[in-house]
Parts: C-alpha cells; sequence; structure tokens
C-alpha cells in the first residue's frame, strides 16, 4: 500500500472510530435498547476487521513507477505515517474485544449487561478513546508535510513524463498538461484543507490517488514504446531523398504516360494491397517517402477511413543498415510502436503478462533484449485491428521488400495475413521478384510499375540540375549548386540552341531507362565537367563514353578510383559490406584513412568532421554518402557512413566486383580486428562529437563474435581495450559519461558472457564488487541461460548468480513460466515424436566441460530450484506437461539421466531434513 492509500485508511478509521465512541457513549447512558444495539455491534465488529485489514497491508513507501523516475526515497513523514498505522491497527484490535465483551448473548440478565457495558466503557473504550485522540492530532500534524512531500515528486515524476511524451512524439499532450495543472490545482487546495476536517483530507488523498494512476497509465505506455524501439527506426526514411521539385505528382492522377492508374482510388476506397515495382535505382523508395508524407495521400485515405479514425505508419527495410532494420521483426515493431504512438489506449490491447515481460529499467534499457517476438507482435497488431468496438483503420506504407534480409516468401504470407484481417491495408515497394509478382501482382490496377512512368521526371531533374530552360530560344548551361558541395562557378559557362537543349535532355533521358541513379551520377559528371569549362561538344563526348546499363557505369566508378587509393578504398568497401553492421560512424575509419595527428576539441570539432568526410569520399568513388543521425529532440548524434544507394552494395557484393577489391588489399587485413580497435580506440571521441556509446559497443560485440565464429578465438583483450577507453572518457567527459559502471557491465551482458567469463578467471574479486555496486539488472539469470546465446555461459558465472541471488523459481512473466523451466524448455524441440536436443553437442556426458547444461541444471537444482515443476511440450497439437524426472528420462542420455535423477533424489532429501530442523526450532524443542 502506498502512503497515500495508507493514509485514506487511517483517516476511514478515524472516522469510524469517531462515529463508534459516540454510538457507546448514547449506549452508556442507556438502561434499556440493548437487543437493539446488537446488530449495530456485530457491523462494527465486521467493519473493525475490514479496516485492521487494510491498516496491516505491508506499506511500499514509494511507488516503484514514482522512484524509477523521481529517485526519491521515503520521507520522515511518511515513516510516521507507517507508525500511526501500526497504531491504529493495535488499537481495532482492542476495540473489537472490547466490542465482544458487551455484545448480547440470549439469556443475558439485563443488569449484568448493563453493569458490563458500563465497565468496559469506563476501562478499554475509553483508553482506546485518548489514544485516537492523540493519533488523530498526530495525523493532522504529519499529514500535512507528507503531501508536500508527495506532491514534489509528483510533480517531478509528471515533468519527465511529458518529457517522454514528447521524446515519443504521443499523441495526447494536453492530457499530460491536465494531470500537471491538477496536481497544481490540488497543492492549493490541500494547503487550505490540511489541518481542516477529515473529509476534505479525504478528498485530496483520494484525488491524489487518482492522479498518481493516471500518470502510472502513463508510464506504463512509455515502458512499452521504450521496449519496441529501436535504434535507427526511422533512419532510412530520414535518409532518402525528397523528390526534386514537381517530379511524382502525376502519382494521384488517373492516368499517366498512357497507362491508368490506380493508386489515388485505391487510397480512396481501395483495400489489400497496392504494389509499386521497378527496376534498381528506379526511385521506389523516394517515391514512398513522396506519398507516405503527401498531403493528398492523408486527404485520400480519410475519405476512406470515415467515419473512423485514420492511423498510418511506415517502414523502409534497408539491406545495409541494422540488423533490425532489414529484419521482419523490426518492421512489426515499427508498426506497433507507431500505432502506439497515435493510439496510446491501444496499450490495452496488450495483456498484462505481456506488458511485464518487456519491463524496462534505467540501468538495463540500454543493453537487455526484450522478449518480442515476431508471433506475438503479429498477434498485438491482431488485437489491434479486430477489437469489438474498433473505430479505426490503419494503412502502413512498406518500401523495399527485397532488402529484408529472410525469404520473399515469408515476408509475403505476414503482410498477407495483416491485410486479411480487414482493418489494414498496405502500399508496398519492392524489385520485380516472382514471389511479389505472384502474391501481389495479379490485378493490374493496384500495380504500378515506376520505370514506366518516369521519363518526364527524369528528363525535368536532368533540366533543372544542369539550368536548362527549354522554353528560351538560347538555353543556358550552367554548373548546379548541388553537385558541387555549395561551391559556385561561373554564372553562365555558354549558352546554346533550344533544340540542342533538347537534343542533350532526351540523350540523357533515353539512356535512363527510367533509372533515377544513373541519370544523378552522370549528371554529377556531366556538372564536374560544365564547371571545368568544357564545351557542349565536350560534354556530349562525355555521355557518348558513358555506358548505359547502371552495372556498366557502376563499373567505371570503381575502375575510376586512383591506384594510390585502392587499399584505402577496397578496406572501407569491406567493412561497409560487412554483414549485420549497419551504419558505420565516420570515426571508425579512421584508422584506415587518418587525419595528421589532431586532439579533437569542441571548437575544431565541425572542421575535423568536414575534413574527414572529405577524405572517405575522395576514396569511395561516390558509392558510399555521410549522413547525419539525429535524437528525437533534433539534436544530432554522429556522422554515418553507409552506401549511397542498395544497388550500390549489390554491385561490389558481386563475385566480379569483389575479387577486384580483395586483391587491391594486403591478405593480412582483418574486418573484425580492424574494426574492434578503431572504435575501441575512438571511443571518447564518439563521446565527444555526442554519440551515445550503446551503438559502437554492438558493433564491437559484433565484430567479436564473427570473429569467434570464424577462427574459434575470443578476442577479448578488445573488452580490455574498451573498457580503459571508457575510463578515459568518464575522465575526459564526466558529464556525458553518466554511468561508467553500467557502460562497462553492458560488456558482460551483450557479449553473451563471454567478457564476464573472462573477466572472472582473470580477477573474480572485482567482478563481484563491480556486479554488486551496480546492482543487478533484470533477471540476469535468465539472460544468462536463454537459449539464443551464441556463447553458454561458464558454470562459476551462474553459480556465482545463484550465490548472489539469482533465483531460478523467479517468474519471467512468459505464461506464467520461471528462469527454471524455460531453461529446461530451451533444451528440447517439441517436433511431435521423441523430444530433440535443443543443442545435441551439449549432451555427451561430464567429461566434455564445464559449460554444458547438464551441469548448469545441477546447479540451479542445488539453488533450491522447483523439483516439482511440470515442462510443457506439444504431441500431436495437444499440449502435454513432464514431471521433471520424466523430462530427465526423456531427455538426457540414460547415465547423465541416472546422475540428474541421484541429484534430485539428495536435494529432496536434503530439503526435507532442513524443514524438520526448522519446524524443531519454531517450536522450542531445540
Amino acid at each position: 500500500m502506498d502512503p497515500i492509500s495508507l493514509a485514506s485508511s487511517i483517516i476511514t478509521f478515524i472516522d469510524f472510530a469517531t462515529k463508534l465512541f459516540a454510538a457507546g457513549h448514547s449506549l452508556y447512558r442507556s438502561t434499556d435498547g440493548l437487543s437493539a444495539q446488537n446488530a449495530d455491534l456485530t457491523h462494527s465488529l465486521d467493519r473493525l476487521d475490514a479496516l485492521y485489514a487494510d491498516l496491516s497491508k505491508p506499506p511500499a513507501l514509494i511507488s516503484a513507477a514514482e522512484q524509477d523516475r523521481s529517485g526519491t526515497g521515503s520521507s520522515a513523514g511518511e515513516v510516521e505515517l507507517c507508525r500511526l498505522a501500526a497504531e491504529c491497527a493495535g488499537t481495532a484490535t482492542q476495540l473489537r474485544a472490547a466490542l465482544e465483551k458487551i455484545a448480547v448473548k440470549p439469556g443475558s440478565v439485563r443488569s449484568a449487561v448493563v453493569g458490563t457495558v458500563r465497565s468496559v466503557f469506563d476501562g478499554e473504550v475509553k483508553r482506546c478513546e485518548g489514544r485516537m485522540e492523540r493519533i488523530n492530532a498526530d495525523f493532522q500534524r504529519y499529514m500535512s508535510a507528507v503531501l508536500l512531500d508527495r506532491q514534489s515528486s509528483m510533480s517531478k515524476f509528471l515533468v519527465k513524463l511529458a518529457d517522454e511524451h514528447r521524446h515519443f512524439g504521443l499523441e495526447g499532450q494536453r492530457q499530460v498538461n491536465n494531470l500537471r495543472d491538477d496536481l497544481v490545482d490540488l497543492m492549493e487546495k490541500s494547503r487550505d484543507d490540511v489541518g481542516g476536517r477529515l473529509q476534505e483530507v479525504q478528498d485530496v488523498c483520494e484525488s491524489m490517488k487518482q492522479l498518481l494512476l493516471s500518470g502510472q497509465e502513463m508510464a506504463a505506455q512509455h515502458r512499452l514504446l521504450k521496449s519496441l524501439h529501436f535504434a535507427g527506426m526511422r533512419e532510412r526514411r530520414n535518409n532518402i531523398f525528397d523528390t526534386h521539385e514537381d517530379t511524382y505528382e502525376w502519382i494521384f492522377d488517373s492516368s499517366h504516360a498512357d497507362l491508368d492508374l490506380g493508386f489515388a482510388e485505391w487510397l480512396r476506397t481501395g483495400s489489400g494491397v497496392y504494389w509499386i515495382t521497378g527496376n534498381p535505382g528506379a526511385g521506389k523508395s523516394t517515391m514512398m517517402k513522396h506519398i507516405y508524407q503527401h498531403e493528398r495521400s492523408i486527404t485520400l485515405l480519410e475519405e476512406w477511413a470515415r467515419p473512423n479514425r485514420l492511423i498510418t505508419g511506415s517502414f523502409f527495410f534497408w539491406s545495409s543498415g541494422s540488423k533490425m532494420g532489414k529484419s521482419l521483426e523490426g518492421l512489426l515493431r515499427s508498426m506497433t510502436f507507431e500505432i502506439l504512438q497515435q493510439c496510446p489506449e491501444l496499450v490495452s490491447c496488450i495483456s498484462e503478462n505481456h506488458e511485464q515481460d518487456f519491463h524496462w529499467t534505467e540501468h538495463s534499457s540500454h543493453y537487455l533484449g526484450t522478449n518480442w517476438s515476431k508471433s506475438k507482435l503479429v498477434l498485438v497488431l491482431r488485437a489491434f485491428a479486430l477489437q469489438t468496438d474498433a473505430k479505426r483503420r490503419f494503412c502502413i506504407f512498406i518500401d523495399g521488400m527485397d532488402e529484408f534480409e529472410g525469404g520473399d516468401l515469408e515476408v509475403s504470407k505476414v503482410l498477407s495475413e495483416i491485410v486479411s484481417w480487414g482493418t489494414f491495408k498496405l502500399c508496398l515497394s519492392s524489385r520485380p521478384h516472382v514471389t511479389f509478382k505472384a502474391v501481389f501482382g495479379n490485378d493490374s490496377r493496384l500495380v504500378l510499375e515506376l520505370h514506366q512512368h518516369s521519363r518526364l521526371d527524369i528528363r525535368k531533374y536532368a533540366a533543372d540540375l544542369l539550368n536548362i530552360d527549354t522554353c528560351n530560344t538560347k538555353a543556358r548551361l550552367q554548373p548546379g549548386i548541388e553537385a558541387l558541395d555549395g561551391v559556385r562557378g561561373p554564372k553562365t559557362m555558354f549558352s546554346f540552341t533550344r533544340d540542342e537543349a533538347r537534343l542533350l535532355l532526351d540523350l540523357i533521358t533515353s539512356m535512363a531507362d527510367g533509372v533515377f541513379l544513373w541519370v544523378y551520377l552522370v549528371i554529377n559528371k556531366i556538372q564536374e565537367s560544365i564547371y571545368n569549362c568544357d564545351t557542349l561538344e565536350e560534354i556530349r563526348a562525355i555521355l557518348d563514353n558513358v555506358p548505359q546499363g547502371l552495372d556498366a557505369y557502376l563499373n567505371t566508378m570503381l575502375d575510376s578510383i586512383p591506384q594510390s587509393y585502392w587499399s584505402d578504398s577496397s578496406k572501407i568497401f569491406l567493412i561497409c559490406m560487412h554483414d549485420g553492421f549497419g551504419e558505420m560512424p565516420l570515426l571508425a575509419f579512421q584508422s584506415i584513412a587518418p587525419l595528421p595527428n589532431e586532439s579533437l576539441t569542441l571548437d575544431n570539432l565541425e572542421a575535423w568532421k568536414e575534413r574527414a568526410a572529405k577524405r572517405l569520399t575522395a576514396r569511395s568513388a561516390g558509392f558510399l554518402s555521410t549522413t547525419r543521425s539525429y535524437s528525437t529532440d533534433g539534436s544530432e548524434i554522429e556522422i554515418c557512413v553507409q552506401f549511397a544507394h542498395r544497388t550500390m552494395s549489390d554491385f561490389l557484393c558481386e563475385q566480379k566486383s569483389l575479387d577486384k577489391i580483395i586483391s587491391r588489399v594486403d591478405p593480412a587485413f582483418d574486418i573484425c580486428y580492424t574494426i574492434c580497435s578503431s572504435l575501441t580506440n575512438r571511443l571518447p571521441e564518439i563521446f565527444l562529437t555526442g554519440g551515445a556509446v550503446g551503438d559502437p559497443t554492438h558493433k564491437i560485440w559484433h565484430a567479436i563474435d564473427s570473429a569467434r565464429k570464424r577462427t574459434g578465438d575470443i578476442p577479448v583483450w578488445i573488452f580490455d581495450e574498451a573498457n580503459a577507453k571508457l575510463a578515459s572518457a568518464a575522465a575526459q567527459f564526466p558529464d556525458l559519461v553518466t554511468d561508467l559502471r553500467v557502460e562497462i557491465l553492458s560488456f558482460a551482458w551483450n557479449s553473451d558472457f563471454i567478457y564476464l567469463n573472462h573477466a572472472w578467471r582473470r580477477d573474480s574479486e572485482y567482478v563481484n564488487a563491480l556486479l554488486l555496486d551496480v546492482g543487478f539488472p533484470q533477471r540476469p539469470l535468465e539472460i544468462a541461460l536463454r537459449d539464443d546465446l551464441t556463447h553458454w555461459p561458464t558454470k562459476s558465472t551462474v553459480d556465482w548468480l545463484l550465490e548472489h541471488g539469482a533465483d531460478p523459481n523467479k517468474s519471467t512473466g512468459v505464461d506464467r513460466g520461471t528462469v527454471w523451466t524455460l531453461f529446461l524448455e530451451s533444451m528440447v524441440e517439441n517436433n511431435g515424436n521423441r523430444i530433440r536436443k535443443h543443442h545435441p553437442n551439449l549432451f555427451c556426458g561430464l567429461s566434455r566441460g564445464s559449460s554444458y547444461p547438464l551441469l548448469l541444471m545441477e546447479s540451479m537444482i542445488h539453488a533450491n530450484a522447483d523439483l516439482h515443476c511440470t515442462v510443457p511440450y506439444v504431441l500431436n497439437g495437444r499440449e502435454h506437461a513432464y514431471s521433471l524426472t520424466e523430462f530427465v528420462d526423456a531427455v538426457l542420455p540414460r547415465e547423465d539421466a541416472i546422475r540428474v535423477k541421484r541429484v534430485i533424489t539428495e536435494e529432496n532429501h536434503r530439503r526435507a531434513q532442513v524443514a524438520i530442523m526448522q519446524r524443531a526450532q519454531w517450536s522450542g524443542w531445540s
């Protein structure tokens, strides 16, 4: 019970006792009517029992939601409230005993009853009445301080709540503001009422309780959104070029380029899927961003949704981005996140068990994974769609399905299921893969082949970038500003006739064949030529020598890299091509193309970024681009490096291109070592540039895991270096590195415990002190034992966690499972036959090593794991459950099963002996 609820219980008891004493005085003076009073006494006894139960509940001096955000503890006034509640409970017990004495029993002599009543009231009741007067006076004195303390902590809580509301872009900001206004009104009211009548104080307490409940509901929404959010969720969409002026507007027409268009009609009245397809480089992503953000799309969709509320969202797959940015889980999490942003009330669709499963805390959010799964996310979205009182319609724009890391059929099935619910419709884009054609390309009215409609847009784009005005008799050709990084050339290089201009544009448009990327690259080359004062004939000669196909042109770009840059450019390409790293911070490449020794400061930071970006651009020949990452509040985080277009990444990954790149680099070059070394050496600078440590360290962990898979070795020295660099950053930037210990601890959890095991062997006392000082994150044992780890923790790690309070019987919030039962489940796959081992090489007897699950089972058994648990499995579509011994027999080899069952028997015997000794001590026998 929180302090405000406790205060309400005390007020209720004081009020009840006051009325009881008044009734008692009337009874004391009465010589008849005792039988009539008997029923009231029975009711009073029942009421006292209920009040005693409320007053005896263990008080939670400060709610978890408040403590998590305000960091405040319990005040002296709250401690006194607890004392008063205990006194009230004791008084309630004494009053009950007194009332039982004066209750009229059948056959009682009246004179004896009257004597008993007066004796009881002169003794026990009068003493209770005096005690209650003192309790009431103390309560009035302490309650004022308690309310002020509560209001202060709640004010901080609501300020942070408002900040989080803005951070997540949630609708309903007015609701948060109303809570803050209500708190101000409540503070004014409490100043007037505290010290007055109990009813007014009770009203203030009740209002504060309701205010806190409303705030906690919002805090629960924020925790859920934090669990769904992932780094770079909107990065891809933000980095896509906006459409060129007056291009792509035809998408809302009924026809274009002599072809019927059904997009606007689909927005207004359609259902299911509208599919935008096109050749590589045709501008599909730019089109998707354009229509998603266009006011015309919203207007037409609102017509479709009316009278229901329209909810829109988007996701842009990116094969060169983070793992989440190219996964189905990332898509589903993004959809759920954006829907909850607009409809926070839909949090109620997610069960309480799920919300507990995705619990979040300040210290653990950046290094503990969530338990969202694809199947669970689909269930959540389905719940949104199928609400019985649903008054919403959803339209989601999904770009780059062909950049999904799984199979085309997998993503097609999930998206087809989503539209089958009826309240969702999807606008999709992808390259024309066979599977997508088969699933989404059956109705020509719902398919747009973008490259067939791009001719006029490409022509306008080229004319504008070259500043060609085809309406004039004399056209003037001059360099556009866009491709020259703001460096202006001569205003007019030369002029030529309108026919000459048209011929030049016709040539560019024809050669482009609907591929905007080709035009972008060629125009850049022409602009450079203009800046060099080349003539029109020389520009035409450039076009004559430009390969018409995109792959052929990219090959000329690769060959154009100066030989002096070959080694650097190849290393840079290989790092960017390495699967799983996604965008890399600009700092990660400084060991390859370093600037002259120069210490970074806030004063020279921008100039340093510009020079470093230019050096990278010179070595990448246009294949790479730099983008600035921003936080949700608009502040810059860091400069990242990525492929300028997915097609460029695909081209370099082709075997012919890859062979050329590898031939230009030293055979001793190690991608993982270079990434680890670059990032760890630059951690202090990453802090200086405003970058968060989380993303670089994630890339370090990924590089280490890649190295382990390739060589079998674990380069744990990288962790030591990163630890030292973090310490250096903490000393240099104390305001940026707020809790170094938590950052160091994150290495242990995010590296599948590799570093924790390494550090344990080297200095166990240091690890003990570090983890105990920082405190455990959420469910450390569950994390250590989860079945998706690539590296099992050592037995010493698990034993250490168990010795220091990790509970194998702790609920995980997942289907009422515990850490222990989920660990057992992870050892099997339910396939309808005899249960098959999840890790068959791990169950080969005790001689194989100490890190195998068999010994981990024994450790948890000795740490009081539930020996009467059941382990569920599915057979012939029906759920069954093993007892622990049945599970052991079914899963383990015979020799190991005998061993574990012997351990279970011995542990049962030990626990029974402990229970006997404890009962003997409690009974006073020993």
